[in-house]
């Protein structure tokens, strides 16, 4: 499967957030992904070590269901944010430890002004 695409995210802070990604396979049929785990994080920069944020199906901030990745933030989440511009990746976990990198791209926080 080859999903890897280079998607720029822009999170409004202090909202309720959202993305998704149909997942499909190289001649455009859906996959179903449930079961699989979704992984990311949020950096300075790629060779930075500290992670701004992360996104997982573990704490329910990422989920796949039948064929799409959903991540979510919440107005308490990123209103919490104090940097402002990142990069990111997007895993997807197969239930065979399969890895594919769903997505990547650059992060910018769109500063909120009513609070």
């Amino acid at each position: 499967m080859t999903v890897l695409r280079h998607d720029d995210l822009t999170i409004p802070q202090g909202t309720t957030w959202g993305m998704s990604w149909p997942i499909v396979d190289d001649t455009g049929a859906p996959v179903t992904v449930d079961g699989w785990t979704v992984r990311g994080q949020i950096r300075d920069s790629v060779t930075a070590t500290a992670v701004l944020w992360q996104w997982s199906t573990d704490d329910a901030t990422a989920e796949a269901v039948a064929d799409t990745v959903i991540l979510r933030l919440t107005p308490a989440q990123s209103t919490a944010f104090t940097w402002r511009t990142g990069v990111y990746d997007l895993e997807l976990v197969s239930p065979e430890d399969e890895v594919f990198r769903l997505t990547q791209g650059r992060v910018t926080v769109d500063r909120e002004v009513t609070r």
